[in-house]
Order: structure tokens, then C-alpha cells, then sequence
């Protein structure tokens, strides 16, 4: 997915949790039952949603964002002075967020001592400079916003100077924080000067001026990533990300702080999607309509400031994230581990078989060839994309590298193809990712739809051949939108794990159905000692905003996941996990990924393999164990898409497993990626599916067991060549897979890390902390 569209994604629904983040009356409880809104001059009154020993403790003692507040006295009160943990984390939230309107209904006096400049927020109507949109401190800062909430109905022009203030803080970063390589320019005149903050000169290079003059100008953002090439893909791409989603929570808050009501906040929203031009005005509203109910319900429900939620979308360089379930352990069965047995080949002329890998279908209904393929959308090439200025913006037959997905020929070209060979392979892996990327227009029923039409479809062309399917992000409506089995009403899930089931049933038993319907995950065994478990990523998605009401283990899948490895463990089978997101990108989120981390170390005997997509690369991820982190235990691979969004080739793979017998593996022996090769198909008018790679002969490999995957990580470091090899097949064989610094350190750190957020697993990589892993994973292009 193009980075601005990635970025709409994660804001528009920002732009709507402003609504929510600070209320005049306290929040729900944590059990969800509605509290008072009443204004009440007492202490008690105001504060009602805490028990009396918390309240009594947070009225007397608070520090604020780790600063000094006392109850009218100058003496220092330190946030660790009372109440269990659980106590203080809450406690701190409620004043960090809710200070100033819980300070003025209990008529406490509270006051803000040696607060540094970073947490001062100036005038944004009368001051020239905004130094902060930080609004974790409780200063009356709500009241001074209030003429902001008529920016959307001035023009253009008018928001735009407001955004100059967005320059100060921008150019301060660039000249103090990140040292700003400088460009040798021939115009001199266009050469910008700052002072960083030791009053020394600093040269701001002409392409980042013209990034900042284009912001301040009011330039669409979508022009203004086209302007800062690979810039934007890095440091001063997150920090205009991280302006614009405090901008955007700011008006937000104040149209919130003069009692709006949801139709106002949603119209708002709209309008600064709209004025910012971060996305084409159908699809900003379009988001706003789908994302709205969701995100309001949840972050209603929640006490976050603007700095912790841009945090936790946009990556610590943002803000701190704060997640109040973060910390969470799975509980593994008392059972000793057994010694670890590592893979060795099998005996010479054992059986194989092969199984066949499909994911990120993404089929769309709409493609039209000729259509506008440059459309500015987060999908082009369908009938209603717009006109066709140039010639060469119109669409390709089979499908196109610019933001467009599979259409319906091409998709029956390929289950035609696979239908032919349907002899070589014993079953479908299917990791999904079914509906287009018309994330703005999928009610539930179009999504269902989709869900019905690609079934129909396998078994049309593959009848009697098993699938085992997983569930996408995007089969939700909206996307990424699932719910754990606790919500019910109009917002539960129950509506798609229903049709999941039913959809499925041709393929498993009854007793997998019973999970599928809980939580979409189950497990199957097509052969005796052999299992299937196809997982629910869903739950570690940290785009589904669901996640933020309670993190720990959504469904109780990772608890069933450890009784269900243990079972097979007692009886010695083999199993292989399927799943959607893989779990150790940074879309996963920590808790999830860490926890299934160790149960794949606890029972690296019995798990012999790991199958994922999502992200539309080819790519794979090495387990460790949890002792040494040196030893390596499993490996995920991450399948390519079929889709080519965006600006990919169309894929598919094929695995050869140790085969079925009386004490096989089940180890991968190899796999091979076929690909379409769409310049070559438009050229010549048909369809060729044709192999790209086998792993072991293109990376001179003898197994492809996890010790192997590991020294191939190695090679890499020290082969430029090998690794160009690997970014090559990493994009389907798109280009040549030139790959410069930064694209080194993602694909190896990549390619360490079986779980999220562990900068340990890249020191070598010069990776230091969390904020640097964040910048290195999320430079790459997002498509999924």
C-alpha cells in the first residue's frame, strides 16, 4: 500500500479518536459500565470511576508526565509514593489526560511546577510558533484551542497558514535531533539556514527545504511524499507523519471540548482528510463512515493522550506508546521440555509431497483494462477510477504494478493452471487476504461477497483437492476490524466467523468449526501423526483497534495453541502453523508476538513449520531460543502475494515436505516460487506462469532447515551479491534488487526476527534500540 494511503489508514481513525481522548466526564469504567458525567465540586463526585482508596490517593498525591504536582504546597510529591503499580499506571493516565478537567471539578488547586519547555503548549491562535501539540500536561489549554474548530469551514489557504507553525517545529528536529545530510546544490538561493538548539548554523539540504515549504504551503501531502522521494520513507517522513497526527488530534479534541456531537466530529475529520489532501475526498469520506463507529466505541472507552496514541500507530519516534496490557505470559503446562532435536535429511528415498502455498489474493471485481491506473486512490485501474489523461496511465490486462489488484481472468488463469497439476500437491495452504484494496467502500456485505465469489471459485477449479485456509486482516468490514468473542450487539464479529464457517465446512470437520466460529483459528490432522493449526493473527494486529480495550491473549488463542501443541506432543505428531500476519513484523504487536515466540522455542520438536503472508514479499523469519538467542529452533516463511499491489509481480509457492510415514519430520526439503511476470504478459498479450526460484539451488543451500536459513542471514551480511539475489526475489523478481544501506538492515534484521519489537536480535545490524528498530522496519514500502 502506497505510504500515503498507509498513512490515511492509520490517521483518519486518529482524527476521530480526538473525539475521545479528553471528555468533560469521566470515562467508562474498566468493566465497561457507564460512570457519571456529572460536575461535581467534591472530590469524590468527580472521581467516582476509582475506588475510594485510589481516589483519596490520587487527590493528594499525582505527578504529571514526571513532573511535580502537589495539592497546593511547593514541596516535591513522587509518583511512586503510593498505590500498587496497576493503581499508579491508572491513576497517572487519568490526571496526564484529564488534569486540568478533573482539577477543575474537584476544585483541587493543582499546579504544574518546573515543567520543561517540551511539555508547554503556546497560543496556538496568537503565538507564531507551536513548540509542542502535546497536550498531556492539564493546562487550560482546551479553552485557548477553541477557535481552531472553525478551521474547516475557512479555506485552504487559511489551514495552511495555520500549518506554518508545523515548520518550526519540523526544522528543529532536522537541525538538532537528526543531523541532516546536505546536498551540494548549483542554487545556492535555495539553500535554507537554522540555528539548532546550541545556536550553531546548520545546513538544511534544498530537498528538505522544499519538503517543508511544500507542508507549510499546503501542498497536498500525497505531492508532498512524491517531492521527498526516499526521504519520506524515513526520518523526516515520521516526523511529518507525527505532526500532522498531533495536528489532527488537537482540532479534533477542541471541537470535542465544546460538546460536538459524533456527526460534527466525523464531518471534522472529513474536512482536515480533505484540506490536507491525504486522500481523494470520496475516499476520505468513505474511511470516516467506515472507521468511525468502531473507533469511537473503543477509544471511548479509553484514557489516552495524543502523543501515547500517535505513539502506538505511528512507532515510538512519535511518542511514548502506552499499553496498559503490555507485560501479559501465556502459561506453558508444567511438562518438562524435552532435549531439543534438531532436523537432520531424511533417509535416502523416503516419500515426499508437495502442498501449495496461496495468500493476498485480493481480488478485485472492478478491474477494468484502460482505466486510469494513476488515479490517486489506495486503488486504481477500475471503471470509476477517473479519466485517462496519458495513454500510459491506463490499466494492463492481467493486472498492473501501479496500485491495482488481481483481476477476475487473470485469478481463473491461475486456479486453471494449479487445476492442471492438482496430481503434484496433496493440499492448498491458504493464508488470506481475499477483498480489493477499496478499503473505503467494503460494508459488510461486500466483503462477504468477496469471501463467497474466490470460494466458489477453489472449488470450482480444485473440487476435490483439501484447502486449509487462514483468515486476513482484510476480510473485516472495516479493515482490520476484529473484535475478540467478549464484544457483542451490532459490533461483534460473530457476522464473518459465521460465514467463515460456513464457507469451510467442505474442507474441515466439525470440531474445527466449533473454534472457527469463536475465533477464527482451528487445527486438523490430514494424516496420522501429522497436524494442521491455522491461527488467527488478528489478534496480534496492531491495526485492530479492538486490541486496545484488553491485549491479553484476545480469545484465548495462544492458550489453546499451547494445549493443542502439548497434545501433540504427548502422542508425537508434527504440526504446522498457518497464519496471516507474520509475527515477527512490527504489525504484530509485542505481547502477542513475544508469547508465541516462546511457545515456538518451548516445542521446536513438534513445530516443523511455519507458513505466512501478508506483507505481498517473499521473505522468511528465524526462531532462537529464549536462552541464548544464538541457537536457531524454527523459521516462518512469508509467502508471496498473488496480488501485485503494488508494483510487484504475481506469485505463488510450492513446498517439498518429508513425507507421509511412520516417523517423518515433516520438515520442509525445499520450495519453489512461480511468478507472473506482468511487463512480459502485456507485451505479448498472454499469461505465463513460470518458475523464478527454487530455495536450496538459488542460495546454493544443502537443507533448508532453520540452522541453514541462519547461515544464509550470515552470507548475506558479508555478500553484497547474495543479498541483492535475496532482495530480488524478496519483490518477485520486479527489478534487479538493488539494495542500499538501509534496505541491507531491513532485510537482514527482517529476516532475524521471529518476534516484534526485539531490537536485541539486530545489534549486530547496528540497531540499538527500539526507535532505531522501528526506523529500519518501517522504511520499506507497506503494500499489505
Amino acid at each position: 500500500m502506497k505510504r500515503v494511503t498507509f498513512l490515511a489508514l492509520r490517521l483518519l481513525p486518529l482524527l476521530l479518536c480526538g473525539a475521545v481522548v479528553v471528555q468533560t466526564a469521566p470515562p467508562r469504567g474498566l468493566n465497561g459500565d457507564e460512570q457519571s458525567s456529572s460536575s461535581s465540586s467534591s472530590s469524590s463526585s468527580s472521581l467516582s470511576f476509582l475506588s475510594e482508596g485510589l481516589r483519596k490517593w490520587v487527590v493528594e498525591k499525582v505527578d504529571v508526565v514526571g513532573e511535580t504536582v502537589s495539592r497546593g504546597g511547593n514541596h516535591p510529591v513522587s509518583f511512586q509514593d503510593g498505590g500498587d503499580v496497576g493503581s499508579r499506571r491508572m491513576a497517572h493516565r487519568v490526571f496526564e489526560v484529564r488534569g486540568q478537567a478533573v482539577s477543575e471539578q474537584a476544585n483541587l488547586g493543582l499546579h504544574l511546577q518546573n515543567v520543561p519547555p517540551r511539555f508547554k503548549s503556546h497560543d496556538l491562535v496568537n503565538s507564531d510558533v507551536m513548540t509542542s501539540f502535546d497536550l498531556s500536561a492539564p493546562k487550560p489549554l482546551f479553552r485557548k484551542l477553541d477557535a481552531l474548530s472553525s478551521l474547516l469551514s475557512e479555506t485552504n489557504a487559511v489551514l495552511s497558514k495555520k500549518l506554518k507553525k508545523v515548520k518550526d517545529v519540523v526544522l528543529r528536529r532536522l537541525s538538532s535531533a537528526v543531523p541532516t545530510p546536505h546536498v551540494e546544490s548549483a542554487a545556492p538561493k535555495y539553500e535554507t539556514r537554522n540555528r539548532n538548539s546550541q545556536g550553531v548554523d546548520v545546513r538544511i539540504s534544498p530537498r528538505v527545504d522544499e519538503l517543508v515549504r511544500a507542508l507549510t504551503h499546503g501542498v497536498a501531502y500525497s505531492r508532498l511524499v512524491s517531492a521527498g522521494g526516499h526521504w519520506m520513507s524515513g526520518r523526516l517522513g515520521g516526523f511529518v507523519d507525527c505532526e500532522l497526527c498531533k495536528l489532527g488530534l488537537t482540532l479534533v479534541q477542541t471541537l470535542v471540548g465544546r460538546n460536538a456531537s459524533e456527526e460534527e466530529v466525523v464531518s471534522l475529520a472529513t474536512g482536515v482528510c480533505k484540506n490536507l489532501h491525504i486522500e481523494t475526498d470520496r475516499v476520505c469520506q468513505g474511511l470516516m463512515r467506515e472507521f468511525a463507529p468502531e473507533v469511537i466505541f473503543v477509544l471511548r472507552r479509553l484514557v489516552l493522550s495524543p502523543s501515547e496514541i500517535c505513539g502506538l500507530v505511528l512507532g515510538p519516534s512519535c511518542g511514548e506508546p502506552y499499553d496498559p496490557w503490555d507485560g501479559w505470559n501465556v502459561t506453558l503446562p508444567s511438562v518438562p521440555q524435552p532435549p531439543p532435536v534438531y532436523p537432520s535429511p531424511p533417509k535416502k528415498g523416503s516419500p515426499t509431497f508437495k502442498f501449495l502455498h496461496l495468500t493476498d489474493v485480493h481480488f478485485d471485481a472492478a478491474y477494468k483494462p484502460g482505466s486510469n491506473a494513476q488515479c490517486g486512490e489506495p486503488l486504481c485501474c477500475r471503471a470509476d477510477s477517473g479519466p485517462v489523461t496519458n495513454k500510459s496511465d491506463g490499466a494492463w490486462k492481467f493486472g498492473d504494478y501501479r496500485r491495482c489488484d488481481t483481476p477476475l481472468w487473470t485469478l481463473e488463469n491461475l486456479f486453471s493452471t494449479l487445476a492442471a497439476q492438482k496430481d503434484q500437491y496433496a493440499y492448498v495452504i491458504w493464508t488470506g487476504d481475499l477483498p480489493a484494496h477499496d478499503v473505503w467502500e467494503q460494508p459488510r456485505e461486500a466483503q462477504l461477497s468477496s469471501l463467497r465469489t474466490v470460494v466458489a471459485l477453489l472449488r470450482k477449479y480444485l473440487p476435490d483437492t483439501p484447502i486449509y485456509p487462514s483468515l486476513g486482516n482484510h476480510e473485516s468490514s472495516p479493515v482490520n476490524s476484529f473484535p475478540p468473542p467478549y464484544v457483542k450487539g451490532n459490533n461483534s464479529i460473530t457476522w464473518l466467523y459465521d460465514a467463515l464457517a460456513d464457507s469451510w465446512k467442505n474442507w474441515l470437520p466439525a470440531s474445527a468449526l466449533e473454534t472457527v466460529r469463536k475465533g477464527a483459528y482451528y487445527s486438523v490432522s490430514p494424516h496420522k501423526g501429522f497436524r494442521v493449526v491455522s491461527l488467527n493473527m488478528n489478534y496480534c494486529n496492531n491495526q485492530n483497534w479492538w486490541m486496545l480495550l484488553n491485549m491479553t491473549d484476545p480469545a484465548g488463542e495462544l492458550q489453546w495453541l499451547v494445549n493443542t501443541l502439548q497434545a501433540a506432543e504427548n502422542v508425537g505428531e508434527k504440526v504446522h502453523i498457518l497464519g496471516h500476519i507474520p509475527p515477527g513484523i512490527v504489525d504484530c504487536v509485542k505481547a502477542w508476538s513475544w508469547n508465541y515466540y516462546k511457545i515456538v522455542s518451548r516445542y521446536q520438536n513438534t513445530i516443523s513449520g511455519q507458513f505466512f503472508g501478508h506483507t505481498h514479499s517473499d521473505s522468511f523469519e528465524v526462531f532462537y531460543d529464549v536462552e541464548t538467542f544464538t541457537i536457531p529452533v524454527g523459521v516462518a516463511y512469508v509467502a508471496p502475494s498473488v496480488t501485485p499491489y503494488s508494483d510487484l509481480n504475481m506469485g505463488y509457492r510450492f513446498y517439498t515436505v518429508d513425507g507421509f510415514y511412520a516417523n517423518s519430520s515433516y520438515q520442509v526439503l525445499d520450495h519453489s516460487t512461480y511468478i507472473l511476470d506482468l511487463e512480459k504478459a502485456e507485451r505479448e498479450g498472454n499469461i505465463t506462469w513460470e518458475l523464478e526460484y527454487s530455495a536450496k539451488a538459488a542460495y546454493n543451500m544443502s537443507s533448508v532447515y532453520p540452522k541453514d536459513w541462519d547461515q544464509l542471514i550470515e552470507v548475506m551480511k558479508r555478500n553484497t551479491t547474495m543479498l541483492q539475489l535475496y532482495n530480488k526475489f524478496y519483490r518477485k523478481s520486479r527489478d534487479s534488487g538493488a539494495c542500499d544501506p538501509t534496505c541491507r538492515t531491513a532485510r537482514l534484521c527482517e529476516a532475524r526476527s521471529g518476534r516484534s519489537h526485539d531490537p536485541n536480535l539486530c545489534r549486530d545490524l547496528e540497531v540499538t534500540d527500539e526507535k532505531s528498530y522501528a526506523e529500519v522496519m518501517m522504511s520499506q514500502p507497506k503494500y499489505c
